[in-house]
């Protein structure tokens, strides 16, 4: 899918054989590593880059891994790096302080130098790697367009239809992640909610798309607590007898609805949503909240 060969090669000097490396540098930086070295022309002691990687383990203790970069841009001759290119690796690490060595290819290593490498800490970026974390990743958007135009243009055309949804799910989990859980559960996935809000025009005609029986209950908590309090003898203690189910299937019943099986509780702020497969019950905090969030995504497309 990416074409590397829109990357200018590096063995001719022609002032944009550098490209590879910043290329490589604006990759990693993207993925959370720390630049340590930049790029730089001339003797490098063996090295493209230095950067550092910041592991947190199951104790929440930091630990620092520093990796030495060698770059190697073989795209358009499409030849494998060999030994014989990269050469005196653990030497190179030692010069250099790094921890460990990755190795940043626009092809593949050989099974040599895939042989030669397996005693050393190592993180090969192939071009298929290298692939794997800029297609579809809304974070690489900008490297993807910076440094491959012409294949950034052929993916936004293959993917017209899917590209829209990707967008509106980056920003439904940077601005509305919280309310996120209430959405996926009545809807059961991003495309849903988004054909929903595409094709209505209020609230209840997003409700009614997806087939949610909905209910608004002027103190529902309060009746939850007053209806468990009466069975078990204890007020704010429902959600570990599974009363919201029992509640849900009684207030279905006398309104001629079908039970349900599986019920939960969600809480944002003051209010309470009990939530079922096609089921929403809600009290006035809570409809009046998503029908602002429902405003606020509409507001979007």
């Amino acid at each position: 899918m990416i074409d590397f060969k829109e990357i200018p090669p590096s063995n001719i000097a022609n002032g944009e054989q550098d490209t590879f490396e910043l290329f490589a540098r604006d990759f990693f930086h993207c993925l959370g590593y720390e630049i340590l070295e930049n790029p730089a022309r001339g003797a490098d002691g063996g090295r493209d880059l230095i950067i550092k990687e910041k592991r947190t383990g199951v104790s929440e203790i930091v630990s620092e891994v520093k990796w030495l970069v060698s770059c190697k841009h073989f795209g358009h001759s499409k030849k494998s790096v060999t030994p014989s290119i990269e050469q005196n690796i653990k030497d190179r690490l030692s010069a250099n302080d790094c921890d460990g060595f990755i190795g940043f290819y626009s092809t593949v290593p050989s099974e040599g130098l895939s042989k030669m490498l397996k005693n050393i800490p190592t993180q090969i970026f192939d071009l298929k790697k290298i692939e794997e974390q800029i297609l579809g990743n809304e974070k690489m958007s900008l490297i993807f367009l910076r440094y491959f135009p012409k294949s950034f243009k052929l993916w936004e055309q293959l993917n017209v239809p899917n590209h829209p949804i990707k967008l509106f799910e980056y920003y439904l989990k940077a601005e509305h992640k919280d309310d996120l859980d209430i959405l996926i559960h009545l809807f059961l996935n991003i495309d849903n909610l988004y054909i929903a809000l595409l094709k209505t025009k209020n609230f209840r005609s997003f409700l009614d798309y997806k087939q949610i029986k909905f209910f608004k209950v002027n103190g529902l908590l309060e009746s939850l607590n007053v209806e468990h309090t009466k069975a078990h003898g204890q007020p704010k203690t429902f959600e570990l007898f599974g009363f919201p189910r029992v509640f849900l299937n009684h207030y279905l019943l006398k309104r001629k609805h079908e039970p349900e099986k599986l019920v939960t509780v969600r809480w944002t702020g003051n209010s309470v949503y009990i939530l079922s497969s096609n089921t929403l019950i809600v009290d006035v905090n809570g409809y009046k909240y998503l029908v602002n969030l429902y405003k606020k995504l509409k507001a979007v497309f």
